[in-house]
């Protein structure tokens, strides 16, 4: 007799969980999820450039150019709130932070047949950013992977740090044919950006994302600290330099990719 009670109740148990499965366990949690306001958080990396400005310094071995643009690896991680509008479109309001830090050491020979370390250049960046970002969204509905492009608009505001130093050794025939070059450089400076993407919306509202970013620095105050030695000179130059009220200008770009996840 049990048997045929507890047969019915599993029946319905699975028939509700099915049930619930389509509406919570497909895409974004079903269609009432999608066609709601809600929160999303986001991390990614990012492939940036930086306008680089250094005391221009010929030297016998190495040439550094007072402007330059470097490619840095960063990290980025928001929170937003997405306001669904109706009609598949959204605006995401988001604040963020970003962080680039990149070191790069190039070793030079003396020749190609001579195992010596004749010569060694670091370049070392450090780059923080804070921003608010306004994102215009339209969602496409596909049944297993919602696509989603959208435009982005940001503003905010970073401190860089940049470290370059070059030294070579000279030869022993050679009177002071060492050269040394070590400088220190700090700058404040305001950002605007405007991003394409994508977003690919899937299980459970987790996400991912693709976009290319133009950037325009303002860059308001520079400081310049360090020293040089030119080839076959015995001085050595100290540099120190305090540049405010900047309206410097340059612009970049910016690949990012990353994941995220809508509660």
């Amino acid at each position: 007799m049990k048997i045929f009670v507890i047969i019915p109740i599993l029946f319905s148990v699975q028939v509700w969980a099915s049930d619930n499965f389509m509406e919570f366990g497909n895409v974004n949690f079903g269609r009432d999820f999608k066609e709601k306001s809600k929160w999303i958080v986001k991390a990614g990396v990012d492939y940036i450039q930086y306008p680089a400005v250094l005391p221009k310094f010929e030297g016998q071995h190495e040439t550094i150019e007072s402007k330059s643009t470097d490619d840095l690896n960063g990290y980025n991680l928001s929170f937003g709130r997405d306001f669904y509008i109706g009609g598949g479109f959204s605006t995401l309001f988001s604040i963020g932070a970003q962080y680039s830090r990149t070191v790069d050491k190039v070793i030079g020979k003396a020749a190609e047949d001579i195992d010596l370390d004749f010569s060694q250049t670091t370049t070392a960046y450090q780059v923080s950013i804070l921003e608010a970002s306004l994102a215009f969204n339209y969602m496409l509905d596909y049944k297993i992977v919602d696509i989603q492009p959208f435009i982005e608009f940001g503003v905010g505001a970073g401190q860089s740090e940049l470290e370059k130093e070059y030294k070579s050794i000279g030869l022993s025939t050679v009177t002071d044919g060492d050269e040394d070059y070590d400088m220190k450089v700090k700058e404040d400076f305001a950002l605007t950006r405007v991003s394409l993407g994508v977003n690919l919306i899937s299980y459970k509202g987790l996400m991912s994302y693709f976009k290319f970013t133009g950037i325009s620095y303002l860059k308001t105050n520079r400081e310049t600290t360090g020293r040089y030695k030119a080839y076959q000179t015995s001085s050595v130059t100290e540099v120190k330099n305090q540049e405010d009220d900047l309206s410097e200008t340059a612009t970049v770009g910016m690949v990012s990719v990353g994941i995220g996840r809508y509660f």
